[in-house]
């Protein structure tokens, strides 16, 4: 059974970001799915993946923490992909 957060603390047409304090295993893929399945059982009912997720280096490929959610099915969690960020200085965007 899911716990809801009570009424009056969820703020309507809002989102909800929080941290989720746990110590990087470096094993890239195998540790995005385990981050998402920890932060669904807190309650948590999407997951962001970067580019890179606690990745060393070149050794695993650049999206292979996304691909892996591919093949998993539902976990119970919606995965949100997100590829990488830059900002440009000169245009400032």
């Amino acid at each position: 059974m899911k716990k809801k957060l009570p009424a009056r603390n969820t703020p309507k047409n809002k989102v909800i970001f929080s941290t989720l304090s746990t110590y990087s295993r470096y094993t890239e893929s195998k540790e995005a799915v385990f981050t998402a399945i920890v932060r669904r059982n807190f309650g948590a009912t999407h997951f962001i993946v970067g580019r890179d997720h606690t990745g060393v280096k070149d050794f695993y490929g650049k999206y292979d923490s996304q691909k892996i959610f591919d093949n998993l099915g539902n976990i119970g969690i919606e995965r949100v992909k997100f590829h990488a960020q830059s900002y440009c200085k000169k245009c400032r965007q």
